[in-house]
């Protein structure tokens, strides 16, 4: 008969990082410890009373030793159940010095989160073999519970300002002499106030339908892979073909209704074809699985950034992303919302999310959307760095003729820089957006 398996733990550790805050009245390790470790990270019940104890004390900034510790588990009438005063002298006496606190630290919590995922891989196997079991709910599971012990891992640790501004005022020069850093849109008014597509930030373009905001957000993409930077786009709402054939469309100008209706004859055929070979060199990944979760995405986005050294991802669109657990559909696109803005600083790299605008710009005179019209949720408006609203001047207008090919592209937010109106020129038929002059 096989022994029963212990769930992964160091009690040594333990008691060595109890001991070592004990000991640190200098506070050089106590705060570290304090901000990497948790109750529930301790395996043993006695340690997790203690360290709640431990915790209180720090929170009503009294001193934390021996005596006061005595009187704080008293005061919970918890000092027997942890083996009395003799227990928190053992403690005391298991390290020599403070000085290694967040070496045991550490150790106690890898061991914390080895038995997260214990935890998750047995809560999996339960749902797995239910009879109603069902494989996207259970995969959906599985990358939420791994998002969470991830984030329970990370630790950010303060910077002194003497670290932070060498680097800054490095990015400043850089700046001035290489120019702005962000990823170039491949449309000059819109580097120009905004700056391109800066790491770590998510930049919302939103319209009401037919717009052209899918239109815009791809012509981005393929402008920034035109450039040599790789790009990953996710297309929740077309096919892979459909989002490839309009980019065809746009680069060989031979015309989107002209393709779908075969008016191409032997001339434009071969211009397409040429165009197409050279077109197929471009570092671009496409991904249109219409059931992505943010999780999902988020698994994907790790995989390319090291497989492909993705710059920059696009998804066309948010509120289309599907999210589990949620029950009012505000909440899961402001999960969906928060969870992007967390990915683009984890992989620190752009995020150009394609959004939905209510129904609020159609009832206005002019027609002109406002950031309130983002759909569903406020937290879009919150998660973003920039904004950008479309409103095609031809698409309200009767006269047609006079407006025709107009767009503006409404800065209605952007965190490090002004708002303002940049004015673009439309070509519906190709698909594509162009500089207005």
């Amino acid at each position: 008969m096989m022994a029963e398996k212990l769930p992964p733990q160091n009690p040594e550790a333990e008691s060595c990082t109890l001991g070592s805050i004990i000991l640190d009245t200098d506070d050089e390790v106590r705060p570290d410890i304090f901000d990497t470790l948790v109750a529930d990270d301790f395996y043993l019940n006695v340690n997790q009373i203690i360290f709640k104890a431990m915790k209180s004390l720090q929170a009503d900034n009294i001193p934390i030793d021996l005596v006061s510790l005595r009187d704080m588990l008293n005061k919970t009438e918890s000092l027997d159940v942890v083996g009395g005063v003799d227990y928190l002298i053992t403690l005391a006496e298991s390290v020599p010095t403070s000085a290694n606190g967040n070496y045991y630290a550490k150790s106690v919590k890898e061991k914390s989160t080895l038995r997260s995922y214990i935890r998750m891989a047995g809560q999996l196997i339960d749902a797995a073999y239910h009879p109603a079991a069902d494989l996207s709910v259970i995969a959906d599971q599985a990358e939420s519970a791994l998002l969470r012990i991830a984030e329970k891992k990370q630790i950010v640790k303060p910077e002194h300002i003497s670290v932070i501004i060498p680097r800054v005022v490095n990015t400043v020069k850089s700046r001035a002499t290489h120019g702005a850093e962000g990823l170039a849109t491949g449309f000059r008014d819109v580097d120009d106030v905004v700056g391109g597509l800066h790491a770590g930030e998510m930049i919302v373009v939103a319209g009401r339908p037919s717009m052209g905001k899918s239109i815009l957000a791809i012509n981005i993409a393929t402008n920034v892979a035109a450039a040599g930077g790789a790009v990953a786009v996710f297309s929740l709402e077309m096919s892979a073909d459909s989002l490839i054939e309009r980019h065809l469309a746009a680069r060989s100008e031979l015309g989107y209704y002209q393709m779908q209706k075969a008016y191409l004859g032997d001339v434009g055929i071969t211009m397409l074809e040429s165009v197409a070979a050279e077109e197929s060199m471009l570092p671009l990944v496409i991904c249109d699985y219409p059931k992505l979760t943010p999780y999902g995405l988020r698994s994907q986005c790790r995989m390319l950034r090291r497989s492909h050294d993705i710059k920059l991802v696009v998804i066309d669109y948010l509120q289309l992303m599907e999210i589990k657990g949620k029950g009012k559909r505000y909440e899961a696109v402001g999960e969906c919302s928060r969870l992007i803005k967390l990915l683009a600083r984890e992989l620190d790299i752009p995020i150009v999310v394609v959004c939905q605008l209510n129904r609020m710009a159609d009832e206005r005179t002019n027609h002109r959307p406002a950031i309130s019209d983002l759909r569903e949720s406020g937290n879009l408006e919150q998660d973003s760095d920039t904004v950008l609203l479309l409103l095609r001047d031809d698409y309200y207008k009767k006269d047609k003729a006079q407006h025709d090919g107009l767009a503006t592209l409404i800065v209605a937010k952007q965190r490090n820089g002004p708002t303002g109106d940049i004015k673009l020129k439309f070509e519906g038929n190709n698909m594509r957006f162009l500089d207005a002059n």
